[in-house]
């Protein structure tokens, strides 16, 4: 990876039920130039657990890690990708934990 100083990320629920939820997470380049290669990293504190994800390849059991996939791994400054997932609560309430980039 290279130049990756400039990346933001954002965790977003999109929707959520009594047992699960799906969401994204917001790769966004506040650089000035474009950025290629990209990590994202982060950890439920309660019982929030992934059971599916698309658009990255995620990597972990708590803590996670998603790096992008060939076609979205280049951010244009000003810009920003998205990966989504599914999970479950397992008696938890949604959670939305803070998410490092790199």
């Amino acid at each position: 990876m290279a130049n990756n100083a400039g990346l933001s990320c954002t965790y977003v629920v999109t929707n959520s039920w009594g047992t699960g939820f799906t969401g994204v997470i917001r790769v966004t380049n506040t650089g000035a130039s474009a950025k290629t290669g990209w990590t994202a990293s982060w950890q439920f504190a309660g019982s929030n657990r992934l059971t599916n994800s698309w658009n990255a390849t995620v990597a972990g059991s708590n803590p996670y890690s998603a790096t992008n996939l060939g076609w979205n791994g280049t951010v244009g400054a000003g810009q920003s990708v998205e990966f989504g997932f599914q999970g479950n609560t397992n008696g938890g309430s949604v959670e939305a934990p803070a998410v490092t980039c790199r």
